[in-house]
């Protein structure tokens, strides 16, 4: 993933519903989603998207199912654990974020 894409990335997890279910899935979410944006910071030259706020996924949660609840807690721990990217680790960091993209696969579309 190039940074620039970096923003749209985010911006297709918020819309696709980015959350649900209790308080520890959406604070999940919304810190790895903003760690996220800090961690990038190095590597990008973009403006940083707006942070997310656990609040914002609450207003989301309404239709997922906990198998989903589930893999969105998954991947907002997985990107508060990413490493900070720096010019060097770029193309390591890069494929360590789509490693933690592929915890969404099979979210349920009404979600």
């Amino acid at each position: 993933m190039r940074p620039r894409t970096l923003g749209a990335t985010l911006g297709l997890v918020v819309i696709a519903g980015c959350g649900g279910g209790g308080t520890d899935v959406c604070d999940k979410v919304a810190t790895g989603l903003n760690d996220l944006i800090t961690k990038a910071a190095p590597c990008s030259s973009s403006t940083p998207p707006t942070p997310l706020t656990a609040d914002q996924c609450r207003q989301s949660i309404g239709n997922c199912t906990d198998a989903d609840k589930q893999k969105l807690g998954d991947f907002g721990s997985c990107l508060s654990a990413l490493p900070t990217c720096s010019p060097a680790t770029l193309s390591s960091w890069q494929s360590s974020v789509q490693d933690c993209l592929s915890k969404l696969q099979g979210i349920s579309s009404s979600c």
